[in-house]
């Protein structure tokens, strides 16, 4: 069982996302908020009314938690409107608090305060502040760390109709942490998540259709998914989608669309998506071959940490391949490769610094 999980885990496109990056929360929060403002010709009288301490108007008013925030001059003030709102049990309001709090915007940051709103959204029966309360559960995040109670409150969200818990929750069942393991549990609420559009859900179970792991394997149905995945914008979807068609698995061959999904993948932020279209415009493969268009994809892998994107545009200003050649900048990218972890640069780094080769900087006698 280890052996299977594992090689899931390190899916042979692209390693799973299996932990929640909690410093993005607020960029969910902020996509999954409804936006159900209501039309009104008195915004400003009834603001300041509200503002000055009339709930009524305030409940009146039927504002979501994100015109609130719109319509005031500084995130302080929003935040007051926000705490009277969360007051009259206005559960966005509350979500909407939380996320402050959390940020340290207009208040005073405090994480057990954003998760006191983010459980008080939840209670209110929103889905998104079930999935904040249980993302705070899981990380320790406000609250002592507990992955039976993250288990709940993933599970409360996805009951919400929320994707992202159903997600969450579907992946503490493939990890087997707060709920028993189980790969067939994990597909179930996978299912559920990409039914709900969610295109991490999608994502994740195109993976366990892939490698056969608690559903029957069907590569097409995992192209399905992949490819909804990216139209849902999922990068990683769109990474894969692309290998499906460079390698000819379930779908006809084709360096043309495998180059169109890298494409898509790289302006969604997956540096594998940018590291491959460099490797398409360096081999000539789908596109005219072009040593300027592969460093300026090198270049965009290596940003986002793509260590062999590092490594070949240290090559390329080392010969001067598309770049102006310039051994100052092929030792900075050698020596950013090495730092990411490619032992092959390291080697590089330390052969220059010894023999005085470069006019970067070396990283001393052990470079990492």
């Amino acid at each position: 069982m280890t052996k299977i999980l594992t090689s899931y885990l390190q899916n042979k496109h692209t390693l799973l996302l299996l932990s929640l990056n909690f410093l993005c929360l607020n960029l969910v929060l902020a996509k999954e908020i409804k936006q159900e403002a209501l039309l009104f010709t008195t915004r400003l009288e009834s603001l300041i009314a509200c503002e000055q301490g009339d709930l009524g108007r305030c409940q009146a008013l039927e504002l979501s938690s994100t015109e609130v925030i719109r319509s005031k001059k500084s995130e302080a003030e929003a935040a007051k409107l926000l705490t009277k709102r969360c007051q009259l049990k206005t559960k966005e309001a509350c979500l909407n608090l939380g996320s402050l709090f959390a940020e340290g915007r207009g208040v005073q940051k405090s994480n057990s305060k954003a998760f006191e709103h983010f459980k008080r959204a939840c209670d209110l029966k929103d889905g998104v502040g079930c999935f904040a309360t249980g993302a705070s559960y899981k990380e320790g995040f406000g609250v002592k760390q507990s992955l039976p109670r993250a288990a709940e409150f993933f599970s409360k969200s996805c009951d919400l109709g929320e994707g992202q818990g159903c997600d969450s929750f579907a992946l503490l069942h493939i990890q087997g942490l707060g709920v028993p393991q189980s790969f067939q549990k994990a597909a179930e609420f996978l299912s559920k998540s990409c039914e709900l559009e969610n295109g991490d859900g999608c994502f994740h179970l195109a993976n366990l259709f892939e490698d056969g792991i608690g559903v029957t394997k069907s590569l097409v149905k995992s192209n399905q998914l992949f490819s909804k995945a990216c139209d849902l914008g999922n990068g990683k979807g769109c990474y894969n989608f692309g290998n499906s068609f460079r390698d000819g698995i379930g779908e006809v061959k084709s360096e043309v669309k495998a180059n169109e999904f890298y494409t898509r993948a790289c302006k969604l932020g997956v540096g594998l998506g940018c590291y491959s279209l460099a490797l398409s415009y360096m081999r000539g493969t789908g596109f005219p071959q072009s040593d300027v268009k592969a460093a300026e994809f090198f270049t965009k892998s290596c940003e986002l940490e793509i260590k062999d994107g590092c490594f070949n545009l240290g090559v390329f200003y080392e010969k001067g391949s598309g770049v102006k050649r310039s051994l100052a900048k092929a030792a900075d990218f050698f020596s950013k490769a090495c730092k990411l972890g490619d032992s092959e640069a390291c080697a590089v780094r330390i052969t220059q610094c010894k023999s005085g080769e470069t006019s970067g900087e070396c990283m001393g006698k052990n470079p990492k």
